[in-house]
């Protein structure tokens, strides 16, 4: 074999084995902050959407509020039936239109997930996992 395809050859294994410039301690993106509400006084926002709010009203208790114009559509799948380690799951959603129109659902006890979704036609849908960390304290995250 000729001396310069032999060299090809070498470098193309080596450029085979090496690790990603995203792999190699540098994220390529990183997920978005998660945001804690922690009760004494309430309600607490998880995120302001600029036309409509996530906002915790208790530990138990996430609502979507819609506070400027334009069309919106609202969902939760969260638990109900509560036991104890187990709940089964539903869906709640609404389309808003005016300011002040809500959609609340309710977390369970410690650990219980619940997800949040809104489209409001401005930009990507926006999707949240929240979940309910202690007696106090809920927390949510949100999806790219």
């Amino acid at each position: 074999m000729p001396r310069a395809r032999r060299v090809l050859r070498v470098r193309q294994a080596r450029r085979a084995r090496r690790v990603p410039r995203a792999r190699r301690g540098r994220p390529a993106a990183s997920p978005p902050d998660f945001t804690n509400a922690i009760f004494g006084a309430g309600p607490i926002t998880h995120f302001d959407g600029g036309t409509w709010l996530l906002e915790a009203l208790d530990s138990n208790t996430l609502q979507l509020r819609k506070t400027g114009g334009g069309f919106t559509n609202f969902g939760f799948i969260s638990p109900t039936a509560c036991a104890a380690g187990s709940a089964g799951m539903s869906q709640q959603f609404r389309f808003a239109s005016q300011v002040g129109q809500t959609l609340t659902a309710d977390l369970c006890t410690e650990g219980s997930p619940m997800f949040v979704v809104v489209n409001d036609g401005a930009a990507a849908m926006k999707i949240f996992a929240c979940q309910r960390r202690t007696g106090n304290h809920n927390t949510c995250q949100r999806f790219f």
